[in-house]
């Protein structure tokens, strides 16, 4: 096989492998759990029925930040753009 065959299929496999636990522990989730109307989170299983992206994305910056911090004494400023109020499931 090519270096390129290789990584088609294990990038494949990886997504599969993603896509299959996921589906798993949403049905488990959805199936074994009984969904309370005033969750706050607005949850689905485990799917969260109102992700920020800007959320998320500032929680990894936090973290990052902190470990840079800790490791070199410095770290990067993190700037979000465009509709930051955003969500999805």
């Amino acid at each position: 096989m090519t270096p390129e065959d290789i990584t088609h299929f294990l990038d494949h496999a990886i997504g599969s492998r993603i896509a299959v636990r996921l589906l798993c522990e949403q049905h488990i989730a959805v199936s074994q759990t009984p969904r309370h109307p005033d969750d706050p989170h607005l949850h689905q299983g485990v799917v969260d029925m109102e992700c920020s992206p800007a959320e998320m994305v500032r929680s990894c910056a936090s973290f990052v930040a902190e470990m840079c911090d800790a490791t070199v004494g410095a770290s990067p400023e993190c700037i979000l753009e465009g509709d930051i109020g955003a969500t999805f499931a």
